[in-house]
């Protein structure tokens, strides 16, 4: 099963990111635009995992403690290598926090995590082609001029599971966690 351990994000964000991108997006401009069902906030990719170290994962992130958080979200970026458009996530004390346990419960069961610094972020699109690169460029300009002020609780992070298919990936919720004292 290919994994990854994430938070949800609520309905009026969807919906405020849902006018945002309708605004912003172009016929054939050569980027895959994600869909308000497939936006979250990544806290560790875990790719493949098979169905042992998956039941012990489960048992590890249902001993992480924390309260919920309050999210924000202000602006847009661009990862232009990835050629990626993206809604920044503030990393706040408790987002990081959460993070760093959700990291350790993973090294527990053996799982390796990124070594770079965690960016909390929601994908909005993705270049399908090199020329999706080139209009990542034009958005760069547009997402710089964007300024947000959604904020939201998240009371639980989630252990997805992405289906691919030729149509772009499907996540499934396998698992919630509570977030409380």
């Amino acid at each position: 099963m290919r994994l990854f351990v994430g938070l949800a994000v609520d309905d009026a964000v969807k919906e405020t990111l849902e006018r945002l991108t309708l605004r912003l997006c172009a016929k054939d401009d050569g980027l895959r635009w994600s869909t308000p069902d497939q936006w979250h906030v990544t806290l560790v990719f875990l790719g493949e995992v098979d169905d042992g170290k998956r039941a012990r994962l489960v048992r590890e992130l249902g001993t992480v403690l924390q309260s919920a958080l309050t999210m924000r979200m202000e602006r847009l970026g661009v990862f232009e290598r990835a050629g990626i458009l993206y809604a920044e996530v503030e990393v706040s004390a408790e987002l990081l926090r959460l993070y760093e346990f959700v990291a350790a419960a993973v090294r527990r069961v053996g799982l390796g995590i990124e070594e770079r610094p965690y960016r909390a972020h929601i994908t909005l699109a993705r270049s399908r082609n090199r020329d999706g690169r080139k209009a990542i460029e034009p958005l760069r300009r547009l997402a710089e001029q964007q300024r947000l002020s959604v904020r939201w609780e998240a009371k639980e992070f989630l252990l997805y599971e992405s289906q691919l298919s030729p149509g772009g990936s499907r996540y499934v919720v396998r698992e919630r966690f509570a977030l409380s004292e």
